[in-house]
């Protein structure tokens, strides 16, 4: 549930700067849910 949130929350701030976000969001996967750089490139 909490990468459901950080996403959501990610999603709307980077909207508003219209910035892409895959920079952002493989960062915050790897670090911060432990989740493999390779699962994390194929979800963005």
């Amino acid at each position: 549930m909490a990468i459901i949130i950080t996403m959501l929350v990610m999603g709307i701030l980077l909207g508003f700067v219209g910035a892409g976000g895959a920079g952002f969001i493989i960062a915050i996967l790897t670090l911060v849910f432990h989740i493999p750089i390779h699962v994390a490139l194929a979800t963005s």
